[in-house]
Parts: C-alpha cells; structure tokens; sequence
C-alpha cells in the first residue's frame, strides 16, 4: 500500500477516535488522537504535493504541479491547525477528582444588604486564564485562517455562475448569524470586553467568511474547498461564542450586583453523559481544514489538465 494511503488511514482512524473521545469527554485521548490525525493528514497532503511536483511538465508544456505558494501555503495553514491542537494538549491539566469544577452562582438577599462579597480571586484567576489561553488559540486559527486565504487566492478563476453567489450568499449569512449570536451573547456586559476578549476569534471567523465567498469562483469541482471554508468558519464561530460566553461571565463575576450573595458550588459530573455538541465540534475541526487541502490540491490539478 502506498504511503499517502497508509497515511490518509491513519488520519481518518484517529480522527474517529478524537470525536468518540470527544463524545464520552475524555479530552486528553481527544487532543492526542487529533493531534495524531493532523499530523498524518499534513504529512499525506507534502508527500502527495511532492510527487506531484516530480511528475515533470504537462503535455501543453505547463509544470505539472500546484503553484509554490499554494503548497507552502497549504502546508503552513494545516501546521498551525496541529499546533493549536498540542498547545491546547500542553495545558490541559492532569485529571483530579473526576470533573467536578467550583461554579459561582448567586442568590438573592432580602431588602436592606447593602454589600456582598466578591468572588473568591482563585476562580477569577481560573477564569482569565482559561480566556486567555482560548485566545492565544484563536490566534493560531487566525494564522492558519490566513494561510488558507492565501491557498485559495493563489486558485485560478473558473467561471461557476451557480456555485459563485451561493458561496458568497452563505458567507454573508454566515457573518449575520455571528453577529447576532455574539450580540445576543454579550447580554449587560460591555461589548469592549468581549471584543477584547473574542478579538481573534472573530477575525478568523471574518477570513474564513471571505475565503468561502472567494471559493466560488476558485474551488475545485467538487466545491471540497468552499465546504472546508464554511466548516474552519463555523469552527471560528464556536470559538468565538465559548470566548464571548467566558468573557461575559467573568464581568458578571467581577460586578457582583450589592443585593446578591455569592455562593460557590460545586458541579459534579454524573458520568457515562455523552456530550454531542463537543463531539460536533472536533469533528468539524478536523473535517474542515482537510476538506480543504483536498479540494485546493484537485483545484491546482484541474488547472494543470485544463479542466473547468
């Protein structure tokens, strides 16, 4: 069996196992298992963009393989996608005592308090650095958001009338519904906090939104490249919700209203859950970004062999 193959199944088999990880919430197995899937898809997408380019000119004369940019481009982005990945492995902490995690809640007090305790600094602590480290990995997506930009400009123009407005419909719907979700999201807190917070996470959504417009009318023929587009920006999305969320309840926390009591709880998991949303989550992130590389590959062959 050829390389690229082995590979490419190796991918696929810890990609499946991440999700079901994902799903029974084991994190660590899901960030190592899709940590491993990553790096057997890159490692796949530079051997096959190699042999590519050891193939030798085109019958009309042309080179036989995806412009330099676009493979180093590609190679880039899908880089950036693994060590998001292992920076989130490196700072999940050891397991404790199964999952439980102190959650502050408050209650109210009669008429007549006129003060309440704020809450306790450790958990404030906890909350900006668990804000914190999401946004050093939204900056990451960012930067793999961009390197993909860069692919799919990099594509030769096809004329696709059908597809063209499709794609830029559903970006532009895109862009509406996350507006209105962070929005929405923010509630009483001051929306400079959660831009400050969410920052990356939304120009990543904002790229990702643009290269799905763009690749229309640049895709491969089996539109691989504007459906890899669209899941990297509902990833993005995500992102930035769970971003906008923390930062919210953190001003929450901060401002605890003069007439409420802060109590801290603890919330036990009571195991054997499945958590679908999570397991969604990390299977688009992992679908995406392959969709992707897939179909900006065949969109360079299709150039090459004259296809429209």
């Amino acid at each position: 069996m050829r390389p690229p193959r082995v590979l490419l199944a190796i991918s696929v088999a810890s990609g499946w196992f991440s999700v079901l990880a994902t799903l029974f919430a084991e994190p660590r197995a899901a960030l190592q298992a899709g940590l491993v899937a990553s790096a057997a898809f890159l490692w796949c997408v530079l051997l096959v963009s190699a042999r590519v380019a050891s193939t030798g000119p085109a019958a009309d004369g042309r080179t036989a393989h995806p412009a330099p940019r676009v493979r180093w481009a590609l190679v880039a982005g899908l880089a950036l996608f693994a060590l998001v990945m292992a920076v989130r492995l490196r700072w999940l902490a050891e397991p404790t005592s199964g999952s439980d995690v102190f959650v502050p809640f408050y209650a109210p007090l009669p008429g007549g308090v006129t003060s309440s305790p704020g809450t306790p600094p450790v958990l404030l602590d906890l909350w900006r650095q668990s804000i914190t480290q999401d946004r050093i990995a939204a900056v990451g997506l960012l930067l793999a958001t961009v390197c993909l930009a860069v692919v799919v400009l990099a594509l030769p123009v096809r004329r696709r009338p059908g597809r063209t407005p499709l794609a830029r419909t559903a970006a532009a719907l895109l862009v509406v519904l996350v507006v209105a979700y962070v929005w929405d999201s923010v509630g009483d807190a001051p929306l400079s906090g959660a831009f400050a917070a969410g920052w990356p996470a939304l120009t990543a959504t904002l790229v990702a939104a643009g290269v799905l417009a763009v690749s229309g009318e640049r895709g491969d023929r089996f539109a691989l490249v504007s459906i890899g587009a669209l899941l990297i920006a509902v990833t993005a999305a995500a992102d930035l919700g769970d971003l906008v969320s923390l930062s919210s309840s953190l001003w929450s926390a901060v401002d605890v209203r003069r007439d409420a009591f802060l109590e801290v709880g603890v919330a036990v998991s009571a195991g054997g859950g499945k958590d679908l949303s999570a397991a969604a989550h990390a299977g688009v992130a992992l679908v995406g970004p392959a969709l992707f590389a897939i179909g900006a590959l065949h969109a360079s062959r299709d150039d090459l062999t004259g296809s429209r």
